[in-house]
């Protein structure tokens, strides 16, 4: 099993780890016999958040046939496919033509962007980063309520700081500054539940998988994908031919190999976020956070 020992730069040297640091020192003390959560940038109700925010929605819901495309090509496997779509809403953003029109856009990438930030091809998840900044200049009012509707979405920003390649790492930080500069607000609290709720979710999926049987020893010490074995009815040998059958152990080896990259380097940006978020933060604001939760998230 291969494992990332270091940063992957796609540019040279190894990048540094920036996460909240660069953001910490313009935490505001708060107010007296302030409930608010701890967060970056001053206290969470001085956004005025709006209490009808819109709900994320899973598909477009506009009425646009060229941007109901773009967001259809970031569902497909193709990463070239993914990067132009992204590229292309990125453009519709920074120029803003058809403002009215975008509401129902971020709606739905704000959806997908967990899918896309996960995808194994660092230009994915850069471009997604890159999109999602400039979606801040063009609805910035209404892209600062749904994040903090939707922590979950902060969360993939800052755990993207951390992200193995140098020049995905650079885009979430960007992108991060991006948002502080619009007037975000970044709450600790709900970002550092984010991330442990994702450690538990990524322990469970890959636990379940070797339980269930998709996932089986190769008997040389390391994991493939399994499965069921289509049987004939007549006397319940396997129909697969052999090379038929060749072919599903490479596409197993290869799904196999592409799920262990997005879980090796989920489980590290996250746990290295982690650390810089908890080295950036001042103690009082760090003895309001469950430290055993993510301990328990990583034990289960």
């Amino acid at each position: 099993m291969k494992r990332a020992k270091k940063r992957v730069t796609d540019g040279g040297g190894v990048a540094p780890f920036i996460g909240f640091g660069h953001f910490a020192s313009t935490t505001p003390p708060a107010p007296p016999n302030s409930s608010s959560s701890s967060s970056i940038g001053g206290n969470s109700s001085s956004q005025g958040i709006n209490s009808a925010v819109p709900q994320l929605s899973p598909v477009y819901t506009g009425s646009d046939p060229s941007l109901s495309l773009l967001l259809q090509r970031l569902q497909k496997k193709d990463p070239k496919t993914k990067v132009n779509a992204l590229v292309a809403l990125k453009e519709e953003f920074t120029k803003a033509a058809k403002k009215p029109l975008l509401r129902d856009v971020l709606l739905n990438y704000l959806f997908v962007i967990k899918k896309l930030t996960l995808d194994n091809d660092p230009s994915v998840r850069k471009n997604a980063m890159l999109t999602l900044s400039a979606s801040a200049g063009a609805l910035p009012k209404l892209l600062l309520n749904l994040l903090l509707s939707n922590p979950s979405v902060l969360n993939i920003v800052h755990t993207l700081v951390s992200d193995p390649y140098k020049g995905v790492g650079r885009a979430a930080d960007e992108c991060m500054s991006r948002l502080v500069g619009v007037g975000l607000v970044i709450p600790f609290r709900e970002v550092y539940e984010s991330k442990c709720e994702v450690l538990g979710m990524r322990v469970s999926d890959f636990s379940l998988r070797i339980v269930s049987g998709s996932l089986v020893s190769n008997g040389n010490g390391g994991m493939k994908g399994g499965g069921m074995k289509k049987k004939s009815k007549r006397d319940g040998s396997s129909n697969i031919s052999g090379d038929n059958k060749g072919n599903m152990e490479n596409n197993n080896s290869d799904e196999m190999a592409a799920m262990e990259d997005r879980y090796d380097r989920s489980i590290s940006s996250t746990l290295l976020s982690a650390s810089t978020l908890f080295e950036n933060l001042p103690p009082s604001e760090l003895n309001d956070l469950d430290l055993s939760l993510i301990l328990k998230q990583c034990n289960r």
